[in-house]
């Protein structure tokens, strides 16, 4: 049995199973070119049947990496159209007109239906019909965890998915039965992403996002404790935090949010602050605000010592 795997947003991928067993993936990027790409990877699709050998009659399943791709209605979003949108979106007092535009394009209120989605793939997978199923995205990172090791055989796993965001999501904690049963115990909005905070402060300092917050993350070593820890302490005051859930008190992210207001609370956070204080500030934060959900997952659910993490923020 053939199973074909497809991630059609940032970073877009295909990958193929052979009887439950991987055999190929790559990223279209390597295929295109073009860092990062955003997009459908018909290229990344098209090598994974050339490496089998096989036909589009010889695929089983197909799977979506999402309920709803993250470049809707579109073929491809590029690099410099997304840095255009990031500048407009958070420069003060942007022009309403382009920002409307810009949303409508990036972020439209509804999201696509699924025939949309699939007209700009070969008619083959439409063709299939009910053998063509959605996965909810944190869902995905669920399965990475738990399949990605065989340590989850016969055991109960608390599995604590985190990243940017992904069908309305930005984190999840679950409970990984030895049955195989998921128990779903939280779910975080994606209005409340540590990450897009990351992605913020990563545009303050100069770099892309989405691409360059592990140079973030390189400089956090070379901050001094103290103006951590000081830094730190401003940046979790964006938050509030209830049980084992988050929530920013300017959410982000979504059509009823002004991401302009948190980058300019982060600006005035910042103001006269060194580089390497403000990313050993941030990766700080980071760490205790997590570390400290996962706390609390734990004494919900005596599971021994296995945790298990997944994510791509």
């Amino acid at each position: 049995m053939y199973i074909l795997g497809i991630h059609d947003g940032h970073n877009s991928a295909a990958c193929l199973l052979k009887d439950g067993k991987l055999v190929f993936a790559i990223q279209e990027e390597r295929l295109t070119g073009i860092k990062n790409y955003w997009g459908h990877p018909l290229k990344a699709i098209d090598a994974c049947l050339k490496h089998e050998g096989i036909t589009w009659a010889q695929v089983d399943h197909v799977a979506f990496a999402a309920f709803d791709g993250s470049s809707p209605g579109r073929p491809f979003i590029s690099r410099d159209e997304y840095l255009e949108y990031t500048k407009h979106v958070l420069k003060p007092a942007p022009r309403a007109g382009l920002r409307a535009r810009l949303r409508s394009v990036l972020r439209p209120a509804k999201a696509v239906a699924v025939p949309d989605r699939l007209s700009f793939y070969p008619p083959e997978i439409a063709a299939k019909g009910n053998a063509v199923e959605k996965i909810r995205h944190h869902l995905c990172h669920v399965a990475t965890a738990a399949f990605g090791s065989n340590i989850g055989d016969g055991h109960d796993l608390l599995i604590v998915t985190v990243d940017g965001l992904g069908d309305g999501e930005c984190a999840t904690v679950n409970v990984l039965r030895a049955d195989g049963q998921i128990e779903p115990q939280l779910s975080v909005h994606q209005a409340h992403s540590f990450a897009q905070i990351y992605a913020f402060v990563t545009v303050y300092l100069g770099f892309v996002h989405l691409e360059h917050e592990y140079k973030l993350m390189g400089m956090a070593p070379y901050g001094r404790d103290r103006d951590a820890e000081r830094i730190a302490d401003k940046l979790e005051g964006l938050f509030t935090y209830t049980d084992a859930r988050w929530e920013l008190k300017t959410p982000v992210w979504n059509l009823n949010s002004d991401e302009r207001l948190v980058y300019e609370s982060l600006r005035e956070m910042f103001e006269f602050e060194r580089f390497d204080n403000i990313c050993a500030g941030l990766q700080l934060s980071l760490r205790d605000s997590l570390s400290g959900s996962f706390r609390i997952g734990f004494a919900k659910q005596v599971l021994g010592e296995s945790l298990f993490l997944a994510g791509s923020s």
